[in-house]
């Protein structure tokens, strides 16, 4: 049976030192893309430059079965917004990408009472950053398949929402 993890954050401190007791024993299954949403404005190809903000999002969803594992749903979402002076803000590209990690929390010594507030904690605070990675080669794959140049994401996702995240470098790829 699987049922959904209860509450979002804010977490109690309870929560979080339960979910603290969890790292010792909880291990990753498996991560992978379910889903994938893209848009690509033609605007962008009337841009000179690629100076893009870059909005990073995510949302957290966690679910828990009687077998002690826990399965997290992230959706992660990234749009690009000409950095310009005009007054109107206009959409040039976004990705929303949807991740699922599962846990197993079978060697976890936390009482089954407890068990679904520890993995909601565990999972809101962990999913992004153990999905990170295949968000990150998901998405420099998608502006590839858009013709857009690469954009660098930071290794960690410690970021500041609308702070211009740099294009490389490397010149837009050509239309065939």
């Amino acid at each position: 049976m699987l049922m959904k993890a209860g509450q979002s954050p804010p977490f109690t401190a309870e929560d979080l030192e339960l979910s603290k007791k969890l790292v010792p024993g909880i291990q990753i299954m498996r991560i992978m893309v379910v889903s994938s949403n893209y848009f690509r404005d033609p605007i962008i190809d009337e841009i000179p430059a690629l100076q893009m903000r870059v909005d990073i999002n995510s949302n957290v969803n966690v679910f828990v079965s009687a077998e002690r594992q826990a399965w997290s749903m992230i959706t992660l979402s990234i749009k690009g917004v000409p950095i310009s002076p005009g007054p109107e803000e206009k959409i040039a590209f976004s990705i929303e990408t949807q991740v699922e990690i599962r846990y197993d929390a079978k060697a976890v010594e936390i009482p089954a009472e407890d068990l679904p507030r520890a993995l909601n904690a565990f999972c809101h605070f962990n999913s992004p950053l153990h999905t990170w990675s295949f968000f990150r080669q998901h998405i420099h794959d998608a502006m590839s398949r858009m013709l857009l140049p690469p954009i660098d994401l930071p290794i960690y996702p410690a970021y500041e929402q609308g702070v211009p995240i740099p294009s490389s470098k490397r010149p837009r790829p050509k239309k065939a």
